[in-house]
């Protein structure tokens, strides 16, 4: 039976989809993961702050670091606009 190239570009997509597959590259399951977040000034350390993690926990592992940061940044506007921690 001959799907044709369409209908598998169609099937893999859909897969992507189903199963949360990585859709920003090649199909890459691992990912270089700052250990001091870029944000902090991580991004100058060098290899040595590099670890790999598989797609998935490379992305729950960011998630985390940008909610701990985003709690930082909104309390440092809270005390820049009423001068005090709230």
């Amino acid at each position: 039976m001959d799907y044709g190239e369409r209908s598998w570009k169609k099937i893999w997509r859909w897969m992507k989809v189903q199963l949360d597959l990585p859709t920003h590259r090649d199909s890459n399951f691992w990912d270089a993961h700052h250990c001091q977040s870029v944000f902090t000034g991580g991004g100058l350390l060098g290899a040595h702050n590099l670890i790999t993690l598989c797609y998935w926990c490379h992305r729950e592992e960011s998630r985390k670091q940008a909610k701990k940061h985003g709690r930082k940044r909104r309390r440092e506007k809270r005390k820049e606009r009423y001068g005090r921690s709230i």
